[in-house]
């Protein structure tokens, strides 16, 4: 038997803002680190070693494996970054609000847009060009992509490079993003094109699937982070990073430690004198 865990990246700008991103390049907020380091943790507690990181090329997800590798002491994994972990590619939706979008396109097409197999979003008139994809023919770059689509491109890195693994017996990680991971979830587990609208994957919660030999699913779990850290996690984040001038703060650091309790953070980014350093708990300690 082998373990495959799948999880979706931390909250981004995106998801915050409520647009559409696809592939844009939208970053993690402090809130999505806390909740990678969350996440990282509770992984940590089942005590999965893993072979092979298998993530996207955009950073959001990229990031939040960083984070996991972290938390669970595995910072030593080979990583795999591939274009076909990508999220689903919006078109011409991209950017937009999603509650917008229903205002001027009806609650109806939105919904088929979102959460249908077969369906389109409006295409870009042609694709964005950006380097991180200039190894690979220009056509991978997508101008919209419905659900179906992005199944397509997953499936070959799944039959070709995570799946192997998985039958030797190895652990697989894979970060990647909502709508690809549905993707994923409806392949392993043979989910109809019209079941799939009812499946969602939230964020930063590790779903562990337990393997047989043929790759049928014999067991699966979904972990779900300690709210209470995530929230500690996200104060330490905003409260340390926010502080221009470190020395003039010291209450204010001191008064995180002390809100912190149990949760044991050991790096924080500091803004000195507007140059960010990674300081180490027990020096911040002897600082304060």
């Amino acid at each position: 038997m082998s373990q495959l865990v799948l999880l979706r990246h931390g909250q981004s700008a995106a998801n915050f803002a409520n647009t559409y991103t696809g592939w844009t390049d939208a970053p993690l907020t402090a809130h999505g680190v806390a909740e990678a380091k969350a996440a990282g943790a509770a992984l940590a507690a089942t005590g999965i070693q893993f072979t092979h990181v298998h993530t996207s090329m955009l950073s959001r997800a990229i990031k939040t494996a960083y984070l996991v590798q972290a938390a669970i002491d595995q910072t030593w994994l080979p990583i795999t970054k591939s274009w076909r972990l990508n999220e689903r590619h919006y078109g011409a939706l991209r950017g937009i609000n999603k509650d917008e979008s229903r205002a001027v396109f009806g609650k109806q097409q939105v919904a088929q847009w979102r959460r249908g197999y077969r369906a389109h979003p409006p295409l870009l008139q042609q694709p964005v060009a950006d380097r991180r994809y200039a190894p690979w023919p220009q056509t991978i770059v997508p101008r919209g992509e419905s659900l179906a689509d992005a199944e397509q491109r997953l499936v070959p890195y799944w039959v070709d490079t995570i799946a192997p693994r998985l039958r030797r017996g190895e652990n697989q990680l894979v970060v990647a993003h909502g709508s690809t991971l549905r993707a994923l979830i409806k392949y392993l587990e043979q989910i109809s094109d019209d079941d799939i609208d009812g499946v969602e994957v939230a964020n930063a919660q590790p779903i562990i699937y337990t393997l047989n030999q043929d790759l049928t699913i014999a067991d699966k779990q979904v972990l779900t982070p300690n709210s209470r850290e995530i929230m500690l996690r996200k104060s330490a984040v905003i409260a340390v990073t926010s502080f221009c001038h470190f020395r003039s703060n010291k209450n204010a650091i001191a008064g995180v430690f002390f809100s912190l309790g149990e949760v044991a953070l050991r790096e924080f980014l500091v803004n000195v004198d507007g140059v960010f350093v990674v300081l180490d708990r027990d020096v911040l300690v002897d600082l304060v």
